[in-house]
C-alpha cells in the first residue's frame, strides 16, 4: 500500500510538472540544462574576450583580419544568444517560453553552427589567432575554450533532443551495436587529422618548401593515416547502422590495421621532426585517434575471447549431457535386464 501510495504520488507530482521528469523541467521550473547554459555563457565569454585581444595582437593580413572578424562576429551573437536564455530561463513565467520549445532547439542549432565556424577559423595556424604559423598553441585560453564552448553546444543538443522529442542518441548508440561511439570518435578525430595534416602541408611543402624532406614525408604519412582511418571509420559505422550485427570479423581486421597505422603514426607524427611535435590540433587529434583504435582492438579481442570460452563452455555442456545420456541408457538397460530375468524367475 505504502509503494502504491508513493507512486501515485509521483505520478501526480509528474503530472503537475508537465517536464519533470520526462519533459525536462524540474520541480522548481528550472531548465534540465540550466547549468550547462551557464557553462556555455562562461565558456563564450572568455572566447569573446580572448579573440578581441588575438586579434588586436596577432592578426596582420587582409584575408586574417576578415577571418578575425568572423570569429569576433561569432562569439559576440553567440554570448548574446546565451545570455538571452539564461535571463529567460531564470524566471518560471518565461521559462515555459523557452524550455522544450522549437525556439530553443533552432537556437541550439544556430550555436552548434556558429561555434563548429567558429572553431575552424580559431584553430587554424594561417590566421594565427590561437595557434601559430607552426602549429603551436599560442594563446591556451582562446584555443581551449572555443573548443569547450563546441563541446557544450553539442551537449545542449543532445540534451533537448532526449527533453524534447524523447531522443537519446547516448543510449542508442550504445544500443545500436557494440563500439559504434568509439568509431564515431575515430572517424571524428581522423578527420580532424586530415584536415590540420593538409593544412601543415600546403604551408610548409608546397608553399616554397622541400617536399622530399622528412618534416614533409611525414605529414604526407599523416594524411594518408588520416585518409584510411576516415574511410574504414565510415564503412563500418554505416555497416553497424545498416545492420547492428555488422559481421566482426571484417571489424577486427580494420580494427587491427587501424592501431597498427596509428601506432607508426602518432610516433612519426608527434616526433622531435614531425609535423604534430607542437600541441595542436594535430597532435591532440593523432593521440586520440590512437588511443580510439586501441579500445577498439582491445574490445574486439576480449569480444572474440569471450566467443572462444563460450564455445568451450557449449563444447563440455554438451560433452556433459553426452556421458548423462549414456549412463541413462546404461541404466534402463540395466533395468530392462533385471526385470526380465525376474519375470522368467517367475515363469
Amino acid at each position: 500500500k505504502r509503494r502504491g501510495k508513493r507512486e501515485r504520488s509521483m505520478t501526480r507530482d509528474a503530472d503537475f510538472y508537465p517536464s519533470s521528469p520526462i519533459g525536462g523541467q524540474d520541480a522548481l521550473g528550472q531548465s534540465p540544462r540550466f547549468y550547462q547554459w551557464l557553462s556555455m555563457l562562461v565558456f563564450s565569454l572568455i572566447t569573446m574576450g580572448s579573440i578581441f585581444e588575438a586579434v588586436d595582437t596577432n592578426v596582420a593580413s587582409v584575408d586574417q583580419i576578415q577571418k578575425g572578424k568572423l570569429s569576433v562576429a561569432c562569439s559576440i551573437l553567440s554570448f548574446i544568444i546565451v545570455l538571452t536564455l539564461i535571463v529567460l530561463l531564470i524566471s518560471p513565467a518565461s521559462s515555459n517560453l523557452v524550455i522544450n520549445t522549437k525556439l530553443e532547439g533552432i537556437l541550439i542549432i544556430v550555436l552548434v553552427s556558429f561555434w563548429c565556424f567558429n572553431v575552424s577559423i580559431i584553430t587554424d595556424e594561417s590566421n594565427q589567432l590561437a595557434v601559430n604559423e607552426n602549429g603551436v598553441v599560442s594563446f591556451g585560453n582562446l584555443y581551449y575554450f572555443s573548443w569547450a564552448a563546441l563541446v557544450c553546444s553539442v551537449m545542449l543538443l543532445t540534451s533537448y533532443l532526449k527533453s524534447a522529442w524523447n531522443i537519446d542518441i547516448a543510449d542508442q548508440i550504445t544500443n545500436r551495436s557494440s563500439r559504434l561511439s568509439l568509431w564515431s570518435m575515430l572517424l571524428v578525430t581522423s578527420l580532424v587529422s586530415i584536415s590540420s595534416s593538409a593544412s601543415i602541408y600546403d604551408k610548409n611543402c608546397l608553399s616554397g618548401g622541400d617536399t622530399e624532406d622528412k618534416f614533409c614525408n611525414r605529414t604526407v604519412l599523416s594524411i594518408v593515416i588520416g585518409c584510411v582511418g576516415t574511410v574504414s571509420s565510415l564503412l563500418v559505422v554505416a555497416s553497424k547502422f545498416a545492420n547492428s550485427d555488422a559481421p566482426f570479423i571484417m571489424e577486427s581486421f580494420v580494427g587491427a590495421l587501424l592501431f597498427v597505422l596509428q601506432a607508426f603514426g602518432v610516433a612519426y607524427t608527434t616526433s622531435d621532426n614531425g609535423p604534430g611535435a607542437p600541441l595542436g590540433n594535430l597532435y591532440y587529434s593523432s593521440w586520440f585517434s590512437f588511443v580510439c583504435s586501441f579500445f577498439i582492438g582491445s574490445s574486439c579481442f576480449e569480444e572474440h575471447q569471450a566467443h572462444i570460452l563460450m564455445k568451450e563452455q557449449e563444447k563440455e555442456e554438451h560433452r556433459f549431457r553426452k556421458r548423462f545420456q549414456q549412463r541413462s541408457d546404461k541404466r534402463r538397460r540395466a533395468n530392462e535386464s533385471g526385470m526380465a530375468r525376474f519375470t522368467y524367475e517367475e515363469d
